[in-house]
C-alpha cells in the first residue's frame, strides 16, 4: 500500500493493490499460480541506494538512503516534542505519536510540495513502510510479552461482567445502525460498501490500548486500574476472535473464493495458536529453566526468540492471517514475569518504543488526508463513532453500579473502557489494505481514535486520584494505638541487605503475648517484563507457584523473616506479599495494603545505601519513599542504614544491650519516636536514652506543643522509672551549633538513632540547618545523620506521624471527614508540623 502513503492521490477509485516488484514486464506481477491482474508498476532506476556525498555532487533528496535516515530522525524528534508539549495537559504518548504522524502527513506538513517531495519522495516509500511495519511487529511481540493471560481465568465476577458487557453492548447497537443507514441514507458507493465493517471495527477494544493507557497515566496498580486491565483482557480477547473470523470472512468474499478458503484460514490461525500453546510455550519454559539464578540470559537465547518472532511474522503471512498475528501470539508464550521476558523487555523496548514505533506513526498518518473527507461522510462514520463510545461507557457503567461500585468510580472505569490504542489503528490500516473500508473512512477513524483518546486522558486524570482510596478517619499511629492490641507494621524490602537491620528493629520492638506483633512484609520488585502490575500475597502457596520466578528473589527474604517468625512463635505474625509494579507508582501498592491492614507504621528504607564500595543512590526509590511519605494513610518511618557494610549488631545475639537513642525537639513526629521508644524500652536487651534539646531562654515556644511534649516526657519517664536500661537527659543549648555539637556526639555510641521529621523552621537550634538540607524527606536531623560528615556506623529512623484535620460542621462540632493528608508536596518540615499543629490546637 506504498502507493498510497503520502500519495492518496495515486489510488483508483478507493481500489489498490500491492505490487510486487518483478524485472519481467511493466503489465503483470508474479502470479505464483493465482489469477493473473492489472496491476501499476513503478519503474525506479538503479543504483539510488548508493549516495557518494554531496562532495561529488549527489543531493542526499534524490538517495534512499540518506532519505531514510532523515524521516527516522524526523519521526523521532516530531513525536518526542509533541509528547513534551502535551503531557503537562495530561496527555498519553498514543496521542502524541499519533498527532506527530498526523502532521507529518497530508494533511498538514505534507501539504507542501517540497516538504512532500524532499521528505518523502516515492521511491523511498517502500523502505520506510518495510521496517515501520518491522517496529509495530516488534512492539506488539513486547505487550503481548507482558500480558498475562492467567489474570483472565483469576479475574473475578466483575471483570467478567464489564469485560462481556462492553464487548456485546456496542456491537449490538452499532451495527444496526449500520445497516439503518446503509439502507436509508443515500452515501457514497466507498462508504456503503464499508458501513457495516466500520461498525464492526469501532465496537471493538484490545486490551494494548488500555494497558498502555494506564501506564502512561501511572494507574498501572491502582485499584481501578487492576480491573480495567482485567476487564480489558476479557473484552480484547472476544473483540480479536471476532475480528479473526470477520476479516477472513471479508477476504474470502472479495478474493471469490468459497466458504472452504475462509475454514483454510481460520483454522490455520487456531492452529497457530495451538503451535504456540503446546510446542513454543513449553521451549520458552525450558529456555528460563536453564538460566542460573542470578545469571545473564544468553545471547543465544535472544537470538533464538527473534529468530521465532520473524518466522512466525512471516508464517502467519503465508497462511493467509496478517503477519503481526504470529508475533504476538508468540509474545504471549512467553512466560510473564520471566527473566527470558525481563530481558527482552529490557534490551528492546527502548529502541522499538522511542526509534522504530514513531516511523509507523508516521506511516498511519501519511495515509490520512482531511482534504479529501466529505462532510457527509464524517458525520455519518461520527454517528457510528459516537454511538460506539456511548455504548462502551453505558455498558461499563451499568456494570459497575451493579456490582456495587461507586459511580465516581465507574464513571472512570467507563471512562478507560472507551480507549483506543495502536492495535485498533492497525486494524483500520490492516482494513483499508484489504479495501473493507474506504481511504476517507480510514481517515475519519484514524483522526477519531487520536480524539477520543485525547478527551479522555485528561478527564481521568481529574476525576481519578488513587491515593484518595488511603484516606483514614481516625489516626493510625503508634502513639495513639493502645498497649494491649496489636501493632500492625508494614515491612518494606527492595533488597536481601534490607533485612537484618529491619529484624533488629522488630526484635527490639519487643513483641509479647499481650501485645503482640503483625509484620506484612512488602517486597519491591520493579515492574519489567509484564504490562500489568501484581500484589503477590505469599501465603496462597499455589499462587505463589504460579508467579515465582527466579527474577523475583523474595524466596529468601520471605525466609528470613519466616525464620523470625518461628524464634517468636505465639507473639509475632508475618504475612509476606511481593508487589511487581513500576517505582513511579510503587506507592500504590504500600499505601492500600497499609489502609487495607490498618497498619500503624511503614518501615521503607532510605534510598541510599553504604558498602565497602562506597555509597549507592536511586532516584526511583526516593520518589517511592517521598511518594509514601505524603500519601500514606499512617506513620511512615524512613530507615538508613549506615551500619549495614559493618554487619548490624543482633539485639538477641550479642553480651552487650542493643542501644537505642532519641533525640527529642518536640513536636509530633518526635513524640511518635518517644512512644516507640517506650515499647522499645520493654524488651529486656534494649537500652534506651531520651535525650531532650531545651533552647536556653527560648520564651516563644508555642504552650499547647510544650504540653504536649510534656506530658508525652512525663508518661516515658514514669513508665522507665528505676530502669537501669532506660535514661532521660536533657541538653540545654543556645543555638544550632550547640545542637550539631550534641548530634555528632551520638556518632558511633548508639546501634539506633530515632528523630522526628519534622521540626519548627524558625527554632533557634535549628537555624541555619534549613539551608543546608539536601534530603528533606529525612527533615533537618535526619538529614544531618545521613551526611558524608557523620562519621557514625549506625542505623538511623527518622519517623513522621500520621495526622488527619478534622472538620467543622456549621454546627459548631467536629467530625473526621476523608482523611485530610496535609503531608506537602514541598516536603517542608516546618509548614508539614504546622498543618499538625492546627490539628491540635482545634482538636
Amino acid at each position: 500500500m506504498a502507493d498510497m502513503l503520502f500519495y492518496p492521490e495515486l489510488s483508483h477509485s478507493n481500489y489498490s493493490e500491492t505490487m510486487i516488484m518483478t524485472p519481467i514486464n511493466s503489465t503483470y506481477a508474479v502470479t505464483f499460480g493465482l489469477p493473473r491482474r492489472n496491476v501499476s508498476v513503478v519503474c525506479i532506476r538503479e543504483g539510488i541506494m548508493q549516495f557518494r556525498g554531496v562532495w561529488v555532487g549527489d543531493s542526499p533528496f534524490k538517495f534512499v538512503t540518506p532519505v531514510f535516515l532523515l524521516q527516522l530522525s524526523m519521526a523521532s524528534i516530531l513525536t518526542g516534542t509533541c509528547n513534551f508539549l502535551l503531557k503537562p495537559f495530561g496527555q498519553v504518548s498514543f496521542v502524541s505519536q499519533m498527532l506527530g504522524g498526523f502532521m507529518a502527513g497530508p494533511s498538514v506538513l505534507g501539504r507542501n510540495l517540497t516538504f512532500k517531495y524532499s521528505m518523502f519522495p516515492f521511491k523511498s516509500l517502500y523502505v520506510l513502510e518495510t521496517i515501520s511495519s518491522f517496529g509495530c511487529m516488534f512492539f506488539l511481540f513486547l505487550v503481548g510479552v507482558g500480558m498475562d493471560l492467567r489474570m483472565i481465568r483469576t479475574s473475578g465476577r466483575k471483570a467478567w461482567a464489564i469485560g462481556i458487557s462492553t464487548f456485546l453492548l456496542p456491537m449490538m447497537l452499532t451495527l444496526p445502525l449500520s445497516f439503518i443507514l446503509r439502507f436509508f441514507v443515500k452515501m457514497e458507493h466507498g462508504l456503503k460498501s464499508s458501513i457495516t465493517f466500520i461498525a464492526v471495527l469501532q465496537s471493538m477494544s484490545t486490551f494494548h490500548g488500555v494497558a498502555w493507557f494506564l501506564k502512561d497515566l501511572k494507574l498501572l496498580n491502582s485499584e481501578l486500574g487492576r480491573l480495567a486491565i482485567a476487564s480489558s483482557m476479557i473484552s480484547g480477547l472476544l473483540s480479536y476472535l471476532t475480528l479473526l473470523i470477520a476479516f477472513s470472512a471479508k477476504q474470502t468474499q472479495l478474493s471469490g473464493y468459497g466458504f472452504t478458503t475462509w475454514l483454510h484460514n481460520f483454522a490455520s490461525a487456531v492452529g497457530q495458536v495451538i503451535f504456540m500453546k503446546y510446542f513454543i510455550k513449553p521451549l520458552m519454559i525450558w529456555m528460563n529453566k536453564q538460566i542460573p539464578r542470578g545469571e545473564p540470559v544468553k545471547e543465544l537465547h535472544h537470538c533464538l526468540v527473534l529468530a521465532l518472532v520473524l518466522a512466525s511474522a512471516f508464517i502467519s503471512e503465508v497462511l493467509g492471517q496478517h503477519y503481526y498475528f504470529g508475533p504476538m501470539a508468540l509474545g504471549l508464550a512467553v512466560p510473564a514475569g520471566s527473566p527470558l521476558a525481563y530481558t527482552l523487555m529490557d534490551k528492546l523496548d527502548c529502541f522499538v518504543s522511542a526509534i522504530i514505533l514513531p516511523l509507523y506513526f508516521i506511516t498511519v498518518g501519511g495515509k490520512t488526508n482531511l482534504g479529501c473527507v466529505t462532510s457527509r461522510t464524517f458525520f455519518l462514520v461520527e454517528l457510528i463513532q459516537i454511538l460506539s463510545v456511548f455504548s462502551k461507557f453505558t455498558a461499563a457503567l451499568v456494570s459497575c453500579v451493579l456490582c456495587d461500585i461507586n459511580l465516581k468510580d465507574a464513571v472512570v472505569l467507563g471512562l478507560m473502557s472507551c480507549t483506543i490504542g495502536i492495535l485498533e489503528v492497525q486494524f483500520y490500516v490492516r482494513a483499508n489494505q484489504l479495501m473493507y473500508i474506504d481511504f476517507e473512512s480510514y481517515t475519519i477513524l484514524v483522526v477519531s481514535a487520536m480524539c477520543v483518546t485525547g478527551a479522555i486522558s485528561p478527564l481521568v486524570k481529574v476525576l481519578y486520584d488513587p491515593s484518595m482510596r488511603y484516606v483514614a478517619y481516625m489516626r493510625q499511629t503508634i502513639q495513639h494505638t493502645k498497649r494491649d492490641v496489636e501493632l500492625r507494621v508494614i515491612a518494606c524490602v527492595h533488597f536481601q541487605e534490607n533485612v537484618p537491620v529491619i529484624l533488629n528493629i522488630l526484635e527490639a520492638s519487643n513483641p509479647t503475648r499481650e501485645s503482640p506483633i503483625c509484620i506484612y512484609l512488602l517486597h519491591l520488585v520493579e515492574l519489567v517484563g509484564r504490562a500489568s502490575s501484581l500484589l503477590v500475597n505469599h501465603r496462597s502457596l499455589k499462587k505463589m507457584k504460579k508467579v515465582e520466578s527466579p527474577i523475583f528473589a523474595s524466596e529468601s527474604i520471605i525466609n528470613a523473616f519466616r525464620t523470625f517468625e518461628r524464634n517468636n512463635q505465639s507473639i509475632v505474625t508475618l504475612q509476606p506479599f511481593t508487589a511487581i509494579a513500576p517505582y513511579a507508582t510503587m506507592h500504590d501498592d504500600i499505601c492500600a495494603l497499609a489502609m487495607d491492614k490498618k497498619a500503624s507504621l511503614v518501615i521503607i528504607p532510605f534510598h541510599r545505601r553504604w558498602n565497602i564500595d562506597g555509597v549507592v543512590e536511586s532516584a526511583k526509590y526516593r520518589n517511592v519513599n517521598l511518594q509514601v511519605l505524603e500519601k500514606a494513610p499512617c506513620s511512615v518511618a524512613i530507615l538508613v542504614d549506615r551500619g549495614a557494610y559493618g554487619g548490624p549488631r543482633s539485639v538477641l545475639g550479642s553480651w552487650s544491650f542493643y542501644r537505642v537513642a532519641i533525640v527529642f525537639f518536640g513536636g509530633p513526629d518526635d513524640r511518635e519516636s518517644v512512644a516507640y521508644a517506650m515499647r522499645m524500652a520493654g524488651h529486656p536487651n534494649v537500652s534506651v536514652t531520651v535525650i531532650r534539646l531545651v533552647a536556653f531562654g527560648d520564651k516563644n515556644e508555642d504552650a499547647i506543643e510544650r504540653k504536649f511534649d510534656g506530658d508525652v516526657i512525663n508518661e516515658f519517664r514514669m513508665s522507665c522509672m528505676g530502669s537501669e536500661r532506660i535514661l532521660y537527659k536533657e541538653e540545654i543549648v543556645s543555638d544550632v551549633f550547640g545542637t550539631v555539637t550534641v548530634v555528632r556526639s551520638l556518632e558511633n555510641s548508639y546501634d539506633l538513632i530515632m528523630v522526628g521529621r519534622r521540626h519548627e523552621r524558625e527554632s533557634p537550634l535549628l537555624s541555619g540547618l534549613t539551608e543546608w538540607n539536601q534530603y528533606p524527606e529525612l527533615g533537618y536531623i535526619g538529614d544531618m545523620l545521613a551526611s558524608e560528615d557523620f562519621k557514625g556506623k549506625v542505623s538511623v529512623l527518622v519517623i513522621q506521624q500520621h495526622a488527619c484535620i478534622p472538620e467543622e460542621s456549621p454546627e459548631g462540632s467536629h467530625r473526621f471527614r476523608k482523611a485530610v493528608l496535609r503531608h506537602q508536596n514541598s516536603f517542608a518540615p516546618s509548614e508539614d508540623l504546622k498543618s499538625s499543629n492546627r490539628f491540635r490546637r482545634r482538636g
